[in-house]
C-alpha cells in the first residue's frame, strides 16, 4: 500500500493488553492547521502527556485486566518525519472487577463538520466492567455520560500541554482520504487502497453510544 501523507499531523497509537488479548486506540493531532513537521521535543511531550492523561482519566474507565503498555507518536507530514515511543508508566486499568469479554468496547464518535461516508469517526475504547451492562446490548447511561466527562477531560489534558507552537492550538484531528477499489480475481476480493488526502477535519465534539460495541484491533494504520 502506497504511503499517503498528512502534512502537520501527528499520529498517536495507545496499545496494550486486555488480558492476554491486544488492544490499540488510534488518535491524529494537529496545531491548527499548520502543515510544517513536528518537532522532536513536541513529538516525545505528545506521547508522554497521552501516557500520562490515560493514568489521570482512563484508567478509571477500565478493568483491572486492561493495561496500557505503551504510545507511540508518529508525524505523518513526510518520510523524513520522526517518532517518539513511551513505555506506559502506569496503564493497569483500576476499575473494579474484569473487562470482559475481551470484545466488548465502548464507542465514541468523533463529530467532525464534514459530511463522513459510514457515519462518524469513531473511537473502541476498551472500557467498562460487566457491572457496567444494562442488558447484553447495552451498556448503562451512567457509564457512558462518565466517559463522555472522561474523554473529554482526556483531550483537554493533551492538548493543553505546553507546546512550543505559539498560542498551542493543538487540537484532534481526522485526517480523510481517498480511495481506489481494485477487482483482485485471483484471490476473488475487492482490494481497498488509499491513493490521496481528501482533507483534514478537527473533531467537534463527541458522543457515546449505548450500544456495546466490539474492539477494533487496529495495531499499524490509522
Amino acid at each position: 500500500m502506497a504511503t499517503v501523507h498528512v502534512p502537520g499531523v501527528a499520529l498517536t497509537s495507545s496499545s496494550g493488553k486486555i488480558g492476554s488479548q491486544p488492544f490499540a486506540v488510534i488518535h491524529h493531532w494537529q496545531f491548527g492547521t499548520q502543515t510544517n513537521r513536528w518537532t522532536q521535543p513536541d513529538l516525545d511531550l505528545l506521547a508522554t502527556i497521552i501516557d500520562t492523561a490515560w493514568s489521570t482519566h482512563l484508567r478509571a474507565e477500565c478493568g483491572t485486566n486492561v493495561s496500557l503498555l505503551q504510545v507511540v507518536a508518529s508525524d505523518l507530514t513526510d518520510n523524513q518525519s520522526l517518532q517518539s515511543t513511551v513505555v506506559a508508566t502506569a496503564g493497569l486499568g483500576s476499575r473494579v472487577g474484569l473487562h470482559e469479554p475481551a470484545s466488548a468496547a465502548v464507542l465514541v464518535r468523533n463529530r467532525i463538520v464534514a459530511r463522513y461516508r459510514g457515519g462518524h469517526p469513531r473511537t473502541y475504547w476498551p472500557f467498562g466492567v460487566p457491572a457496567d451492562f444494562q442488558d447484553e446490548f447495552n451498556w448503562t447511561t451512567a457509564l457512558t455520560t462518565d466517559v463522555l466527562t472522561t474523554v473529554q477531560a482526556w483531550v483537554s489534558q493533551v492538548t493543553g500541554a505546553a507546546y512550543s507552537v505559539s498560542g498551542n492550538p493543538l487540537k484532534q484531528v481526522v485526517p480523510r482520504y481517498t480511495y481506489s477499489i481494485t477487482d483482485d480475481t485471483v484471490h476473488k476480493k475487492y482490494v481497498r487502497e488509499r491513493t490521496g488526502l481528501l482533507g483534514v477535519n478537527p473533531v467537534i465534539g463527541y458522543e457515546v453510544m449505548k450500544p456495546i460495541s466490539s474492539q477494533r484491533r487496529r495495531m499499524t494504520i490509522g
